[in-house]
């Protein structure tokens, strides 16, 4: 499955894909999980007279678990993104170039080399 075609040797992937797709999946995440920490933190910095200890466990168990999810988010897209590069495939032939992507369902695309405008 890890095929290596000629077309690949003379111009590979940039290593900057890796950094380009992550940025792209999980910005929404880490702002989203960012804002809940900062608010809680700030929640539990203001330490209100109506705070207790039970409100204290669950704002440091909800600190942690956000910090847990961006962890876990962080190595799950990784996981995805390596494997989705090392299995993506380019090759041209005379009349047009061939590309197979996808970690779990692979597609395979034919594009004739006068159809391709940008690159």
């Amino acid at each position: 499955m890890d095929q290596i075609s000629s077309l690949q040797k003379q111009y590979p992937l940039s290593p900057k894909k890796f950094w380009k797709k992550m940025f792209d999946k999980l910005i929404g995440w880490y702002v989203i999980i960012g804002l809940g920490v900062i608010i809680d933190i700030i929640i539990m910095l203001m330490g209100s007279s109506s705070y207790d200890k039970t409100s204290s466990l669950i704002l440091w168990g909800a600190l942690v678990a956000g910090l847990l999810l961006l962890i876990i988010l962080t190595s799950v897209f990784s996981w995805y993104i390596k494997t989705y590069i090392k299995r993506y495939y380019y090759d041209g032939e005379d009349n047009f170039i061939t590309i197979k992507k996808g970690v779990f369902a692979p597609s395979e695309i034919h594009v004739q080399w006068q159809k391709i405008q940008d690159v």
